[in-house]
């Protein structure tokens, strides 16, 4: 499979939706995004994409990570079956994560065909022996995987459609707390 990203056309979807929305729509969004220091950062595989928002530190976590040759997100994806997950998905889309916190020792997300999940943050622990004991936040990620429905060429509308369904949540809970004051 060709896992090439049009990082063009992600940053046109994230910049229309996310980033270049105004300023009064932002404040229902999660806090990472009305960062002036917010990134994103894109990590892909033969079957599945993450596009994750962070800010300077979740930047350095990051990088110090990837100069160490290890994955970005530890723990956070088991690569096969046989590793305990706290969540598995299959063919389920737009399934919306809020604030959940994973031991040591469990994989937040067993990846199915055809899924895509929404992470808002999301504390992930892990131990490993390069490593040791490691914890790290995810404060927002979409997370898609690939199959016969969903593939590189067509998961930008994927992609998209999991951004609107997160503004819809955010929006949502944002009335309710406000309906609640």
């Amino acid at each position: 499979m060709n896992t090439v990203v049009d990082h063009e056309r992600l940053k046109d979807i994230i910049e229309k939706h996310l980033l270049g929305a105004p300023n009064e729509a932002k404040k229902s969004f999660v806090p990472v995004l009305r960062n002036q220091d917010v990134s994103w950062f894109i990590f892909s595989t033969d079957t599945y994409f993450i596009l994750t928002f962070f800010n300077a530190a979740g930047k350095e976590r990051i990088d110090e990570l990837l100069k160490m040759n290890h994955h970005p997100f530890p723990g956070l994806i088991a690569e096969n079956d046989s590793v305990p997950a706290a969540f598995r998905f299959e063919k389920s889309l737009n399934t919306f994560l809020n604030g959940y916190s994973i031991p040591p020792n469990t994989f937040s997300l067993s990846l199915g065909e055809d899924s895509t999940v929404i992470l808002c943050n999301h504390t992930q622990a892990v131990e490993t022996l390069e490593l040791g004991e490691y914890e790290y936040v995810v404060e927002l990620a979409y997370v898609i995987s690939f199959g016969k429905e969903i593939n590189i060429e067509n998961m930008y509308d994927f992609i998209e459609d999991s951004i609107m369904y997160s503004i819809k949540q955010w929006t949502s809970n944002d009335a309710a707390e406000s309906s609640h004051k």
